[in-house]
């Protein structure tokens, strides 16, 4: 009888943990990210970036930096996009993977994915680019609110 009752109470605290688990992506909201990129590179891609996203009702500013590899050339990109999984406005700070491809030769497109490395955020973001630039990139950024 208690392997019973034993088996019953841990069937209701696994069910309860997928319920929790579930509720919190439930709450779990998207935000609009709008990034500009002037960047420079010869294999390994710099660049000074300045964004925005905007999330249940606000505008917050972001500051991004960080290093690519895998770029070569000059360029101006002006990317739009979604953060995905977020909570809270703070849960877009923090240091994210980078995977992109781009091409511009005087205009083109970048497509680029950022994953959070800490969380489940992440963000998905493309648009118009101009300058020359070839970027198949792997790298590293962080992200914080100023």
């Amino acid at each position: 009888m208690l392997f019973h009752s034993t088996k019953i109470s841990l069937a209701l605290l696994a069910v309860a943990v997928v319920l929790l688990a579930s509720s919190r992506l439930a709450e779990a909201s998207n935000g609009t990210v709008d990034i500009r990129i002037a960047k420079a590179g010869l294999f390994f891609g710099l660049g000074r970036v300045s964004g925005t996203m905007h999330f249940e009702g606000h505008n917050y500013r972001l500051n991004v930096s960080g290093i690519t590899a895998g770029t070569i050339g000059l360029a101006l990109a002006h990317l739009r996009g979604q953060a995905y999984h977020l909570r809270s406005a703070t849960d877009i700070t923090g240091n994210y993977t980078v995977a992109s491809v781009g091409l511009a030769v005087a205009g083109g497109k970048k497509v680029a994915r950022l994953q959070n490395i800490n969380s489940i955020v992440y963000l998905q973001l493309e648009g118009p680019e101009v300058g020359f630039e070839l970027s198949a990139a792997l790298g590293g950024i962080t992200i914080s609110l100023l």
